[in-house]
């Protein structure tokens, strides 16, 4: 989900756009330990969310009955 380096950026809009109910989410802590590992900032795409921990927020939706699919 980063912006300027996925090759997917044009499927995920097209996707973002075409289901209402679909979330792109990226972990926090992913982040966090590439900023302090790299030393740059990282911006996500548009229409994307950042979550503290990408595992609890799975497990917290499925729970939910959410499905997580992975592209």
């Amino acid at each position: 989900l980063q912006y300027g380096r996925t090759p997917f950026a044009e499927r995920i809009a097209r996707l973002d756009a075409h289901y209402q109910n679909l979330l792109f989410a990226a972990c926090g802590n992913t982040l966090q330990r590439l900023r302090r590992q790299g030393g740059e900032q990282i911006e996500i795409l548009p229409g994307a969310v950042i979550v503290q921990s990408g595992v609890s927020f799975v497990a917290r939706r499925q729970l939910e009955g959410w499905a997580y699919i992975k592209v």
